[in-house]
């Protein structure tokens, strides 16, 4: 997919990101859970309008990437599937 891509004629890029915080511990204060921001590292495979691909290792005797990273240029979405009652 990434046919002629290698570290060599790639740019090495890091990636700022973030992701999602899962907290189930019950009675916690609910402004302590926001998304944690990651990095990632690797060389920049493909950049368009909706995603950036990394790949964070390359096997030199098959000459392709490993670990290829996917992320997302779009904002979360939110559907409505039930309305609360007002209280």
């Amino acid at each position: 997919m990434y046919e002629g891509k290698t570290p060599e004629n790639s740019e090495l890029v890091t990636v700022t990101w973030e992701d999602i915080l899962t907290e189930d511990n019950w009675g916690i204060e609910e402004a302590t859970v926001q998304p944690v921001e990651c990095i990632t590292v690797g060389w920049l495979l493909q950049d368009t309008p909706s995603m950036i691909v990394v790949g964070s290792s390359f096997d030199y005797r098959a000459g392709t990437f490993g670990t290829i990273h996917a992320f997302p240029k779009v904002e979360p979405k939110i559907t409505v599937i039930k309305k609360g009652r007002k209280t």
